[in-house]
């Protein structure tokens, strides 16, 4: 690996449910600033670096990475450079998919990818991005 990931700025939040499996993936802060899995066309706040159960609900067990370079598990086979958005149409996993894949635009686009993936659930290194909301699918 040509990187660290030791440069990784975490928060930690409450969870609004068993996120016990989905360390790695996308989470986003909801109404009453717990975090949940994040789903197509949402902004993602970043990638839970953890896994927190049931049991650790009202607790700050979530810890979630902002900025930096961390790991996401991935929907895909996709090279390295791939823009990632959170979750597809029907996916409800929180995984990272590649912006193309996922007929979303680039203004949820959260995280570009520094290693390759080769099936869905690939857990790969990349580089969390700002969340730009002005940014569609003209950019590329």
């Amino acid at each position: 690996m040509a990187y660290s990931l030791s440069d990784t700025r975490t928060i930690s939040f409450q969870t609004n449910s068993d996120l016990s499996a989905s360390q790695f993936c996308f989470v986003v802060l909801d109404s009453t600033s717990r975090v949940g899995i994040a789903t197509k066309s949402t902004h993602a706040l970043g990638i839970l670096e953890n896994a927190p159960s049931a049991a650790d609900s009202g607790q700050y067990a979530a810890t979630v990475s902002v900025d930096g370079v961390t790991r996401c598990a991935v929907g895909g086979a996709y090279p390295i450079g791939t823009w990632l958005v959170p979750a597809s149409s029907a996916d409800g996993t929180g995984y990272g998919f590649s912006v193309a894949d996922s007929t979303s635009n680039y203004k949820y686009v959260r995280a570009v990818m520094l290693q390759a993936s080769t099936a869905a659930g690939d857990i790969v290194a990349v580089r969390l991005v700002s969340s730009n909301p002005g940014m569609d699918s003209t950019v590329a």
